[in-house]
Formats: C-alpha cells, sequence, structure tokens
C-alpha cells in the first residue's frame, strides 16, 4: 500500500470528504474507489459498486448484431432505446456489457485505433494535395496522382460506414471512474456522508462497499 496513506479500520464519523478517485477491480467484480478523509484527519477507503461496465452502440439499418458481437466478445448485450446527449429524440441502441474495465477498454481502444489510421491517411493525402509532403528518402515534394484522387475518395467513403457502424456512445475510455461518476451525476471531490437511516447494520469503516444510493453530497 503506498506509505502515504495510513487508513484506519473505523472513524468515530460517518462525514468525510473526497479528494482522490480510481478504478478498482477485485474477484467481486468493479468498484469506483474513493479516497476520503474524515473530521479528525484519518483517511480511509470507500468502494462504490459499479454494477454494469457497458458501452452503447446506435444501431442502423445496415448493422448487424451478430457482426457486433462475434468483434467485441462481451459478457452479454441488449437492445436499448434512449435520447442521445446530441439529440432531441430517442434511438435504437445496442448496449454491450463486459466484465471488467480492461476488456471494454481494449474493445473501444481498437474501435478508435481504426478511425485514427483511416483519418492519418486521409490527412496524408491532404497533404500531398497541397504541396506540403515531401518523399522520406528524396525529400522531394509528392506529386498528386490519379492513384492518390481515388484513394482519397475510398478513404471518405470508408470513414462514412465507419461513422455508420462504430457511432459509440458511453465511450470514455480512460479513466472508467470518471465516465461512471458523470453518468451518475456523482462529484468527484467534496464533502459526503454515508446514509444510515433505515440501515441499522451500516456504518462507516475502512474499504467498505456501498452503493450511489447509500451516499449523498453535503451541502
Amino acid at each position: 500500500m503506498n506509505k502515504r496513506e495510513n487508513f484506519i479500520t473505523e472513524p468515530d464519523t460517518n462525514i468525510f470528504f473526497i479528494y482522490d478517485a480510481i478504478d478498482y477491480s477485485n474477484n467481486e467484480g468493479y468498484f469506483l474507489r474513493l479516497h476520503t478523509v474524515c473530521l479528525n484527519g484519518h483517511k480511509f477507503l470507500i468502494n462504490i459498486i459499479i454494477q454494469d461496465i457497458f458501452f452503447d452502440i446506435k444501431l442502423n439499418n445496415k448493422n448487424s448484431i451478430s457482426s457486433y458481437t462475434n468483434e467485441f466478445k462481451p459478457q452479454s448485450y441488449e437492445i436499448i432505446y434512449k435520447q442521445p446527449f446530441d439529440s432531441t429524440e430517442k434511438f435504437k441502441f445496442i448496449r454491450f456489457y463486459f466484465k471488467n474495465h480492461n476488456k471494454r477498454k481494449k474493445v473501444l481502444d481498437k474501435i478508435k485505433n481504426q478511425q485514427k489510421e483511416l483519418e492519418e491517411e486521409l490527412n496524408d493525402i491532404k497533404l500531398i494535395k497541397e504541396g506540403k509532403k515531401n518523399n522520406e528518402k528524396s525529400g522531394k515534394c509528392i506529386k498528386f496522382s490519379r492513384e492518390h484522387e481515388m484513394r482519397e475518395v475510398e478513404l471518405n467513403k470508408l470513414l462514412d460506414i465507419f461513422w455508420l457502424q462504430y457511432d459509440t456512445y458511453s465511450d470514455d475510455n480512460t479513466c472508467h471512474y470518471q465516465k461512471v461518476a458523470h453518468e451518475n451525476e456523482f462529484e468527484l471531490v467534496g464533502w459526503y456522508e454515508l446514509i444510515t437511516e433505515g440501515l441499522d447494520e451500516l456504518k462507516l469503516i475502512n474499504d467498505i462497499n456501498i452503493t450511489f444510493d447509500q451516499i449523498q453530497k453535503i451541502k
């Protein structure tokens, strides 16, 4: 354990300050792990249970669900209807669930790398077209050819197909905890309190597992 942390077994209050958050998983599942400090200065950990690890893809008529499942190999999936943040209408989506954040991230990284490769090649052709790209060996400016023109058209079509096929949502693949916090409208820094009303056995102890409805922000 990090030497700077000095966690206690059981603080004497249910009020605490969240100062850091990380992704965390063990044999029990995936968690949003909160690093907190209580009023007397003692530090302790809280693990918020995250039931579902997923991302969504907007379904189009040409999309094949079986092709997605064969490619992504999710733990499970379901069809949902929702209104995305960038529209006033509801659309049909397929939601892919994964066993852990790492498997989800690998799939999203693969999708983003496909996009990056297409865009980088298209950008190279754009530079050639503008007379801004030189041959690496001779140093001479590369002339825009018929082959470049045909490939440019092909790449634009491939990108159009790509966006139809991989129109992803809930797809933050950097830190999963940021996605989870955003979707639950949960601020990752601030004063909070453990809700114990109606839960006689629930008390704040180090490394406790709770759900989002068992914690509330102090305003």
